[in-house]
């Protein structure tokens, strides 16, 4: 990598790098390499992430039991209504709609008065009753 005209040797050093670090990124006049983690697959990268966290002593995080009690309430609303929701799917999937005889007048008037919406968004407010 080429650092251009300044030495960031400054920068990097405010910044927390240490002098192996530094020592790394810039030799010579200003030239170093230069790692991008996005040079890695997701799986090198993950790999290095947990590598990097257990030599740092970083350890999965458990919230304490306030947190782990809402979290839970959560999960079981949530569980409940999705299942209350496949019952519901299944249920209006099997009614019968009209479709207005007048729908793409409505859309197209919509259209007109709301130049940036898209069609299937001008259905929608004639679906809800909105037009």
């Amino acid at each position: 990598m080429n650092y251009r005209r300044s030495d960031p040797t400054w920068n990097l050093s405010e910044h927390g790098a240490t002098q192996e670090e530094i020592n790394i990124l810039v030799q010579g006049r200003w030239w170093g390499e230069r790692v991008e983690l996005n040079a890695m697959t997701s799986d090198q990268f993950i790999e290095w992430l947990e590598r990097k966290l257990t030599e740092h002593g970083i350890k999965k995080l458990i919230p304490d039991s306030d947190t782990l009690a809402a979290a839970y309430r959560r999960a079981v609303f949530l569980q409940k209504l999705e299942k209350e929701e496949e019952s519901l799917r299944e249920k209006i999937s099997s009614q019968q709609f009209r479709v207005p005889k007048n729908l793409l007048k409505r859309v197209n008037k919509i259209l007109k008065d709301q130049s940036e919406a898209a069609w299937d968004e001008a259905v929608w407010q004639v679906a809800g009753g909105k037009i």
